[in-house]
Parts: structure tokens; sequence; C-alpha cells
């Protein structure tokens, strides 16, 4: 549950837990005859890998409200900074010699880590007219985010920056990049 401290940031707990059946186990690994792919030799075994995950997020918003008068047809604009960072934990058992049908969901593994980043918005406002209600839209969004390893084995505690910008200065054009 979502907690507010102080005014200033909300901190919101999680845990949760996840089983995954198997009725094989990967006995042996080897390369096409070509060398391209990966081949998974398996037996019969019925076992369910279990994951539990839990961590904390911690999230605020900053804003602030410019009033346009309708210049370029607008009433107000506000800017909103949203900084958040969560520290997520992720331990299994049984997690060794499962086959990899999807390694999104097959190969999670231990996980130690804290995600962070910072959203940058602007919300537009239209001027409304006599017995018209004003449109409100995100007009822009910018979002810079990185994830810092915990696990004292990462050979690259710091993970690629990723950074998304979305611009929609009105409801017939927009930009994503």
């Amino acid at each position: 549950r979502p907690t507010p401290v102080a005014g200033l940031v909300t901190v919101t707990p999680f845990a949760g837990g996840r089983a995954t059946y198997y009725n094989k186990r990967v006995v042996n690994q080897r390369l096409t005859p070509d060398g391209t792919n990966l081949f998974e030799e398996t037996e019969d075994d019925n076992h369910v890998r279990t994951q539990l995950e839990g961590g904390l997020e911690l999230e605020s918003r900053v804003s602030r409200v410019w009033m346009m008068d309708g210049t370029w047809g607008l009433g107000a604009i506000q800017h909103v900074i949203e900084p958040r960072a969560t520290w997520t934990e992720i331990r299994g058992l049984d997690q060794k010699a499962n086959p990899q049908f999807d390694p999104a969901i097959d190969d999670i593994g231990k996980v130690s880590q804290v995600a962070y980043s910072i959203t940058q918005r602007l919300n537009a406002k239209t001027q409304a007219g006599p017995y018209e209600e004003p449109v409100r839209w995100e007009a822009a969004r910018f979002t810079v985010a990185q994830v810092f390893n915990l696990l004292p084995a990462a050979d690259e505690p710091f993970k690629d920056l990723a950074a998304e910008l979305i611009v929609r200065p009105n409801q017939y054009f927009g930009l994503r990049g």
C-alpha cells in the first residue's frame, strides 16, 4: 500500500511469489551441427521452480502551472517532475537445469538491483470558449532511466542508460523516440 511520508515522497513496499511447473529437466546442451543454435537434451522430471520477489518503491512529484491566457490557444501549461527509485530482490529455489522456452520467464535467477528514473511532463490545457470544456492532454514527456546491479559478482553494475521522448503538440501530430 502506498504510504506518503511528510508530503514529500511516497513509499510503496511490494512482495510476491511465482511458481512455474516443469515436466522436463535439461541434462545436456550442445550446438546443432551447423553451430548456429543451442540444443537442449532433456529427461522427464516433474518439478516446480519457486521464486520470491520483494522490494520498495520511492517516488515523488513536484509541479508548477503557468497561465497562458490564450497564447497558442492554450489556457495553461503544467510542468511535472517525477523522480523514482525501485529496489528489487528476487530469490528462488530449483533454478537450475530448467528448459529455456522463454528466457524472460525461465532464466530469471538471483536479482538485487535499484532502478532509478526521472520523468518530466508538460501537460497542456486549451483556452475554452463560452459553453465549451477545455481539452487537456500530455503535450510532452521525457524520461531518463538506469538500473544499478547490487550483486557483488556483477561485471558492470551500471546497465545502459535509457531515454524516451514523446511530443504531442496537438491531436493530429506526435513524435516518439
